[in-house]
């Protein structure tokens, strides 16, 4: 498995300003355009970065399905770069409106859809529907799941997301998250990339920033407007009950192979393999490692705790 490269790109209509939408679409594929030439793996973009033009009144109007123009401008510039693009949009399905995500193969098709499932109030007086069931995304670099803004303040969703075990979390957003983007991180063990309008930020799986760019009023348009950083997903999280005994035998036996990092605070470690031909499952059944979802699943059932559900 080799590190994948991410973009997170910073661009966004003006809200209300229908005459923004087609003028943001444009950036954003300059943008892309102009990130490609890092051979990114996957680009995001921020929550309805072109679809914030319309004004609630406009939504239902200019709604798009998933084969709309919008995801088919997005899905011809995937299959230029080759890579996988997420695309924001508000869509329609079924007779009903959503927030969404799309997940833009790097062929140029749609392979899956997150509606959000938490809408502001706001929203849902404009006539977004609610989704109740967290769809994360099976491809080829890895199972990705994603939330929009607003989903964030919520434990039943983060709870859902961590349930499907994904590897990487795309919060493509209108505010910047803040400590809850890191407790999302810790708490679901995985990577967390945020897409703000301003701002984008990069969290490993024990909660720690990585990496922050693309903040415009920072940048007085002299930097690029979005974030580049590599991720190696040949990784796992564990607690350290159990396992401290076995972390001197794993730096001794695979030094210059492995990366370990500590959270002694939180109590886990980062494990990654830094050798695409030794698989952290492998490493797994030799030292006999149970992930920290893992094992706070078998004490929560062992407790009789009821998980947070909608």
């Amino acid at each position: 498995m080799k590190p994948i490269r991410i973009v997170s790109i910073s661009v966004t209509a003006t809200i209300g300003k229908p005459q923004t939408f087609h003028s943001t679409l444009r950036e954003a594929q300059r943008l892309a355009l102009e990130a490609g030439r890092g051979s990114p793996d996957i680009i995001v973009f921020p929550e309805l970065f072109a679809h914030g033009a319309y004004p609630e009144s406009a939504w239902r109007r200019h709604a798009e399905t998933v084969n709309g123009d919008t995801v088919s401008q997005f899905g011809k510039l995937a299959k230029k770069l080759g890579c996988m693009i997420l695309c924001p949009i508000l869509q329609k399905e079924e007779g009903r409106l959503y927030n969404s995500v799309v997940f833009i193969s790097k062929q140029g098709k749609p392979i899956s859809c997150y509606h959000k499932m938490a809408p502001t109030l706001g929203e849902l007086d404009g006539g977004i529907s609610p989704d109740r069931n967290i769809q994360v995304a099976e491809t080829h670099l890895g199972r990705f799941g994603a939330l929009l803004c607003f989903d964030l303040n919520f434990t039943e969703v983060s709870t859902a997301l961590r349930n499907a075990r994904p590897s990487i979390i795309f919060f493509a957003s209108m505010f910047r998250g803040g400590l809850r983007l890191r407790y999302l991180a810790l708490e679901c063990a995985c990577y967390v990339v945020g897409a703000n309008a301003t701002s984008n930020q990069l969290i490993n799986p024990l909660g720690r920033l990585l990496n922050k760019a693309g903040t415009r009023q920072e940048s007085f348009n002299m930097l690029p407007q979005y974030l580049e950083e590599t991720i190696n997903l040949n990784y796992g999280v564990y607690h350290l009950d159990y396992n401290m005994n076995v972390l001197r035998n794993l730096r001794n036996q695979y030094a210059g192979r492995i990366r370990l990092e500590v959270a002694q605070a939180e109590a886990v470690f980062l494990l990654e393999s830094l050798d695409p031909k030794l698989p952290i499952e492998q490493l797994e059944r030799e030292f006999k490692l149970e992930r920290s979802l893992d094992y706070f699943d078998r004490a929560r059932q062992r407790a009789g705790i009821v998980q947070p559900t909608f």
